[in-house]
């Protein structure tokens, strides 16, 4: 009798869920890792909000860590901001797990999220080298509002 190999693509094992406290310290050196892949290093003052997580992105706030497994391989935030507006935060992706929709999958966990909040607009900055972050903005169809040196400013109406 002929043996039956059953494949599950890799995305399928991968669950994007809330973020718990019991995760702060895998999903700071993931996002200090993935910092460190494009030349940027951690920032006492633009980084704080790793140090407590739970509370900086509470409320109407969120964040999200995919998992593949019990490996934290991604992240996603949303950060209330003034004039009923988010601030879309802590877009990251392991390298070896980019390309496959989970960036896809955190995003639109984000936004989804924003919605159910009755935010007016999303706003996020990034920076030049992360070109397919840029791509994957601009597909969920988000406008870039500014450039100024190596930042770039997008915005995404949900009203």
């Amino acid at each position: 009798m002929a043996e039956t190999k059953i494949v599950v693509s890799v995305v399928e094992t991968i669950k994007v869920i809330k973020f718990e406290s019991t995760y702060n310290k895998e999903v700071k050196q993931l996002i200090l890792s993935v910092l460190s892949e494009y030349g940027f290093s951690f920032h006492s003052e633009w980084d704080s909000d790793l140090d407590n997580i739970e509370a900086t992105y509470s409320g109407r706030s969120g964040f999200w860590i995919a998992v593949d497994g019990s490996k934290i391989i991604g992240t996603s935030a949303l950060l209330e901001y003034q004039n009923n507006n988010a601030i879309l935060k802590r877009m990251y992706l392991s390298r070896t797990y980019r390309g496959k929709g989970i960036g896809y999958r955190l995003l639109d966990e984000a936004i989804s999220f924003a919605r159910t909040k009755m935010y007016s607009e999303i706003l996020l900055d990034t920076t030049r080298t992360m070109v397919q972050a840029q791509k994957l903005y601009t597909a969920f169809g988000f406008i870039k509002t500014k450039e100024q040196d190596e930042l770039i400013i997008y915005k995404l109406k949900l009203k």
